[in-house]
């Protein structure tokens, strides 16, 4: 449930839903430079009547992989897709960037997430 050491994270608010889901699309749009950097994106779920904010985060892989880029202005769509959970009645996303070379991270833009049944 805690937030991590990394230095760069996103965490969205809680997002309520009116009815139940089970399953979690992300789509975010990555600028990921080298092939030492990388973004990870996690959630938590609301099942029950629990805090969410005591809810481990749990990782949802991409679909693909994460392609290098070329250049600064060059962004990929890439999907996280988490189907298969336990109905749950709200949500929350951290994105973690990560790199080796402090001159070359990964950039984001353009976080969408939509929840299923």
């Amino acid at each position: 449930a805690i937030h991590g050491t990394a230095a760069a994270r996103y965490i969205t608010h809680d997002v309520e839903l009116n009815n139940p889901a089970d399953q979690l699309d992300v789509y975010v749009n990555i600028n990921r430079p080298t092939q030492g950097s990388n973004v990870k994106v996690y959630a938590r779920f609301k099942t029950g009547e629990e805090d969410i904010k005591n809810v481990d985060f749990i990782e949802i892989k991409p679909a693909t992989s994460i392609p290098i880029t070329s250049t600064i202005d060059d962004f990929n769509e890439v999907a996280f897709i988490k189907d298969g959970l336990p109905d749950f009645t709200a949500f929350q996303i951290k994105i973690v960037m990560v790199s080796d070379d402090h001159a070359n991270v990964p950039v984001i833009e353009d976080l969408r997430a939509i929840a299923t049944t």
